[in-house]
């Protein structure tokens, strides 16, 4: 299994952990894409790129970002609202592709 099985496994045991990743999903689901993992194609490349350059584009340090935001913004879990870091609002809203991606809730 490759470096980002273990991200890919917790995703699909629970489908909206996702969301824990708030501004920084798009990220880790492109990381996830380059290693293999058919997670869809929507995708906020605005979003994207800026947290990729916050992180000095690498992926160690996504992930490990990510993690902390999952950690600060769990709160709001539920509702996909989070914060980008500045603290301005953002939604997130990828359930359809990672629903496909993970094969839950599908007959």
């Amino acid at each position: 299994m490759s470096a980002w099985g273990g991200v890919f496994r917790q995703i699909k045991r629970n489908p909206d952990g996702y969301r824990w990743f708030g501004p920084w999903w798009y990220s880790v689901k492109w990381l996830l894409r380059q290693d293999g993992f058919a997670m869809g194609h929507n995708d906020d490349p605005d979003v994207r790129e800026l947290m990729d350059a916050h992180a000095g584009n690498d992926p160690k340090s996504i992930v490990r970002m990510a993690m902390v935001h999952d950690q600060a913004h769990a709160a709001n879990f539920e509702s996909g609202q989070t914060a980008m870091l500045d603290g301005t609002p953002y939604f997130l809203n990828d359930t359809e592709d990672v629903l496909r991606a993970t094969g839950a809730g599908l007959g």
